[in-house]
């Protein structure tokens, strides 16, 4: 999933959610708010994988893509102020 070539997550079937962490969260906040959150095999790239078996997990999932979704608009607006 993509918003102005920056991408939010995606998608591995109906099983598991791949999300990118905003930049500055740590993932314990993430954890708090979303028990199913797994940090991934490479965690320095700081994306989570959320399982979508349950309605919690997709729910968390969702939750993640939102936020990523309203710090990628709030950067388009901000970099659509700077150009000339």
């Amino acid at each position: 999933m993509l918003f102005d070539q920056r991408e939010l997550g995606h998608l591995h079937g109906d099983v598991v959610a791949d999300v990118p962490l905003p930049h500055g969260s740590p993932l314990g906040e993430i954890e708090d708010a979303a028990a199913s959150v797994e940090q991934r095999e490479s965690p320095a790239r700081g994306w989570v994988s959320v399982s979508l078996d349950t309605e919690q997990g997709m729910q968390n999932a969702l939750a993640l893509l939102r936020d990523n979704y309203k710090q990628a608009s709030r950067r388009s607006v901000a970099d659509d102020r700077e150009d000339p």
